[in-house]
């Protein structure tokens, strides 16, 4: 009998100490990615040609700083740099591209949901407030190169996390939603504003965090 309340002690001290509790600070550090290609299977009803064209690609670093200000329900504030390449057309052998290299500041929460021992499902809302500069590649003439800054709000609803230790977890994110807004600068002139809408299921985003 003394045994079995000995480990059910033991127990209820591992779920409190592997628990989201107000008042725990981290840090995280974050990498994500999405790219490929896509093949397309043209047939005239004699002969097929398989057509391949690039997929956007879609890089980024994050490091923040988080805290949970109720317990499971956290607040974070990331810093991050980002790289994004759509092709537009061919030209030749050769894909012309819009390019974006950025960095933004993004504050954002998450609600975490208990799964299992340790596991849990964390949806996570946000908006990032970026600048950088946009290039539009030509073929025949230099490269357009414009100033942009703006916003995105993001929706992250395919994320969880495994509490590894009191002190570390990994987080996974798949799948990625966003709506964004920017303004184009040609010199200080507003050249153009951009609204649109994006929702990726070949987004891939992994993280690291380090809890104080």
């Amino acid at each position: 009998m003394k045994k079995l309340v000995l480990l059910i002690g033991i127990a209820l001290l591992s779920m409190n100490v592997f628990a989201q509790e107000k008042g725990e600070k981290y840090f995280i550090t974050s990498a994500s990615a999405s790219f490929g290609s896509l093949y397309q299977k043209i047939s005239n009803g004699h002969q097929s040609i398989i057509y391949e064209q690039p997929m956007e690609t879609d890089l980024g670093l994050q490091l923040g700083f988080g805290w949970f200000v109720a317990k499971n329900f956290r607040l974070e504030l990331c810093l991050n740099a980002d790289y994004e390449q759509v092709p537009r057309e061919q030209s030749g052998d050769k894909w012309l591209n819009n390019n974006w290299r950025g960095v933004g500041l993004a504050p954002s929460l998450s609600y975490y949901v208990r799964l299992a021992d340790r596991f849990y499902y964390t949806p996570e809302l946000g908006v990032n407030f970026t600048f950088g500069k946009y290039t539009y590649e030509q073929d025949s003439q230099p490269s357009e190169d414009y100033n942009y800054k703006g916003y995105e709000l993001y929706a992250n609803l395919l994320a969880f996390r495994y509490r590894v230790s009191p002190k570390f977890s990994l987080g996974v994110i798949v799948s990625d939603a966003r709506y964004n807004r920017s303004k184009y600068f040609n010199f200080s002139e507003i050249y153009s504003i951009n609204k649109t809408f994006r929702f990726k299921l070949n987004y891939v985003a992994v993280d690291a965090t380090f809890y104080l």
